[in-house]
């Protein structure tokens, strides 16, 4: 029986599985169950459905006496399918930035950003404060006219 196409990214376990892979590189179903708090028969469910439609694959590592290990890692598949889900554009860049010129340019970025923010959202609220105090003021003025 032939499993049915899905896409992984929109099944929450499965998308962690992928990242997860994405982060460890091969792994096993013990040390990815251990990373996700899951038991390691719900990954091996999920790492099949995810090799049926060839975004996992299998290799196996013979041990001395006993039974082998199995290592799980990324195809190609994959790995395309995660770089074109990146949250937005600016995030890579920030991360390629951060990779060549060092961390503290990004660092001092986003400083100056917080600071431009900062004095933008000062203005408004005092705008806004401002308001009200006069709104506050006409309402008084009303109420006196009515009495």
């Amino acid at each position: 029986m032939k499993a049915a196409h899905f896409h992984p990214l929109d099944q929450p376990t499965r998308k962690e599985i992928l990242f997860c892979l994405e982060r460890l590189g091969t792994s096993d179903i013990k040390h990815i169950a251990h990373e996700l708090k899951m038991t390691p028969a719900g990954i091996r469910r999920h790492l099949n459905a995810l090799m049926q439609n060839h975004y996992v694959q299998q290799t196996i590592r013979r041990q001395s006496p006993g039974r082998p290990a199995y290592l799980y890692r990324l195809t190609e598949k994959a790995l395309v399918l995660l770089d074109d889900s990146a949250p937005c554009p600016s995030a890579s860049l920030f991360s390629e930035n951060a990779q060549l010129c060092g961390t503290s340019i990004v660092a001092r970025l986003f400083e100056q950003r917080k600071v431009r923010l900062l004095r933008q959202y000062k203005r408004i609220l005092e705008e806004r404060k401002a308001a009200a105090v006069k709104d506050t003021w006409t309402g008084d003025e009303e109420r006196q006219k009515n009495e």
